[in-house]
This record gives C-alpha cells, sequence and structure tokens, in this order.
C-alpha cells in the first residue's frame, strides 16, 4: 500500500481526505456495509456529505468518489481517499481502460455532466456520492448507462426515514445536474433526518 498525505486539511469531525493507493478492498466493504441496515448508511453518508461540504467551500471538488475511495474501519474516521484524480475522469481518459474490468467501474459513479466533458461542480460529488450510498444498502450496481442514477428504491423498507432516504437518494442521482440538491450541506440535513426517522 502506497499512502501519501492528504491533498486537504483534517475536517472538524475527523475526517481525512488522503492520497492513497489501495487495490482489492472493494468487494469486503460493500459486502460489510450492505450487512448494514439503511439508517447506518445513512449516518456515514451525513458524515461524508458534512466532509465534502467542507472541502468544496475550500475549492476542491473530488470527481472519482465511489466505494473504493472511502475507507472505513470500526472505531475510526472514515477516510475520502484517492483526491488526486480530481480533474480527469471521463469518457476520453485513458485511465479508465485500465481500471475498468469487466463490470462498470469509476463511470458507474460519474454524473452525465462530467461523464460527457470531464468537469463538474459540486452536483458531480452529490450524484457519486448518491450512487455509493444505493450500492453500500442494496450490495450491488444496478444495471444502467452511465448518469442515469437511480431510478427505483434504494431499500424496500416501509418506514418513513427510509421513503425519505430513498427519495434523497433519487434525487441526489437526477440526470440534470440542475435537479439535484445543491449543495452538500442539504444533502448532509436530508440524511440526518432520515437516519433519525428510521
Amino acid at each position: 500500500m502506497d499512502a501519501r498525505a492528504g491533498a486537504l486539511p483534517r475536517h472538524r469531525n475527523g475526517l481525512a481526505a488522503e492520497v492513497l493507493r489501495l487495490d482489492g478492498l472493494r468487494p469486503q466493504i460493500v459486502a460489510e456495509l450492505a450487512l448494514h441496515f439503511t439508517d447506518q448508511v445513512a449516518e456515514y453518508g451525513t458524515v461524508l456529505a458534512d466532509a465534502l461540504q467542507y472541502a468544496h467551500e475550500l475549492g476542491f471538488i473530488h470527481r472519482d468518489l465511489k466505494p473504493d475511495n472511502i475507507l472505513f474501519k470500526p472505531g475510526r474516521p472514515l477516510v475520502i481517499a484517492d483526491c488526486g484524480l480530481r480533474y480527469f475522469v471521463h469518457r476520453e481518459s485513458v485511465v479508465l481502460q485500465q481500471l475498468t474490468h469487466g463490470r462498470m467501474g469509476m463511470e458507474y459513479y460519474c454524473s452525465s455532466e462530467q461523464w460527457t466533458t470531464g468537469g463538474c461542480d459540486g452536483r458531480g460529488d452529490i450524484y457519486s456520492l448518491g450512487m455509493t450510498l444505493d450500492e453500500w444498502v442494496t450490495g450491488y450496481q444496478r444495471s444502467i448507462s452511465v448518469g442515469m442514477g437511480v431510478v427505483s428504491d434504494t431499500t424496500s423498507d416501509a418506514n418513513i426515514g427510509a421513503r425519505r432516504f430513498n427519495a434523497l437518494l433519487q434525487a441526489m442521482t437526477r440526470t440534470a445536474r440542475q435537479q439535484r440538491p445543491p449543495s452538500m450541506r442539504s444533502v448532509a440535513i436530508e440524511l440526518r433526518a432520515a437516519a433519525q426517522a428510521t
């Protein structure tokens, strides 16, 4: 494992954005999270959204947010990794030919505007976080085209929190960025409410 010191200062809740290269962890991370209830995933999402809002306020857009780049260990703060790929992931990226094997890889988490142009604002990270949270709850990637997002319920739970969670993930992953929540702050507020109502 190659670990280099982070591109962003440490967030107030302890989450640090670091540049890490970790191979082969994704299946274990997704399998472990899929065992948690929606409220736990919503709580993780709240922490991530708060930290990403902090990064966005500093002018950083991650542009490669996905389960592989979120590291966690019980009792320790979540870590957002690979901030060094902030600028070039899109359909013409040479790196995609090396990193995608068989199923969708980085492009699964890309918003349509990022996939098309290589650029996005904070709403591109909102899309990616929505796709990540959906996968953490379901345990699998949906069979979709790039940028299509979550178009059906993530969880079949019928409580108020689960319904709020489903609606938020669908809003976060809308194809048109103007139809997504305006900021990670608003995402964090809604995720917190969903977790408390579950």
